[in-house]
């Protein structure tokens, strides 16, 4: 069961809504438009592959061209229902495939574009599975791409819910 935790939204800003930061993920609420929102309420996670390959005996994912193809309209339908606000990608692989359901507005950086789907207006990261990357604090990639690709993310996510 969601367990809520109050919170004072009045100083959140922009209209009571706030996008969370990484010190938020450990289940602190989100200052909805309503008040309080538990963390888990206002996330949402798809995966490009909705059905698993992996190698005999491990957890190796053996995704193909032609698995990412047929589950690729499944994950733009869901971004369609869902209308994110922020999109985070992880995988090197996700670039194209996505680039290609996406409508480009602007490129901030490598990793980092304003996008539309459907009119929908959002910040994309575009970042490399943390598995391979940046699964320990200590890695420059965290430092010098992730949290700076992120926080600058959520201020285009608030900029964009401002103007919206």
């Amino acid at each position: 069961a969601n367990v809520g935790l109050s919170v004072d939204c009045r100083d959140a800003g922009h209209h009571g809504t706030r996008v969370l930061r990484g010190s938020e993920l450990a289940g602190h609420p989100h200052c909805g438009p309503s008040g309080p929102v538990h963390l888990l309420d206002a996330y949402a996670m798809a995966n490009i592959a909705l059905c698993s390959a992996v190698g005999a005996g491990t957890t190796h994912s053996r995704c193909t061209a032609v698995i990412r193809g047929n589950c690729l309209r499944h994950l733009a339908a869901t971004m369609d229902v869902l209308q994110p606000t922020l999109v985070i990608s992880q995988g090197a692989t996700l670039a194209g495939p996505l680039s290609g359901r996406f409508e480009l507005v602007e490129q901030h950086s490598p990793n980092l574009a304003t996008c539309t789907l459907n009119s929908n207006a959002f910040p994309w990261a575009n970042l490399y599975h943390p598995t391979r990357n940046w699964e320990h604090l200590s890695r420059a990639y965290l430092a010098e791409v992730v949290a700076p690709t992120i926080a600058e993310a959520r201020r285009r996510a608030l900029e964009l819910a401002a103007t919206g």
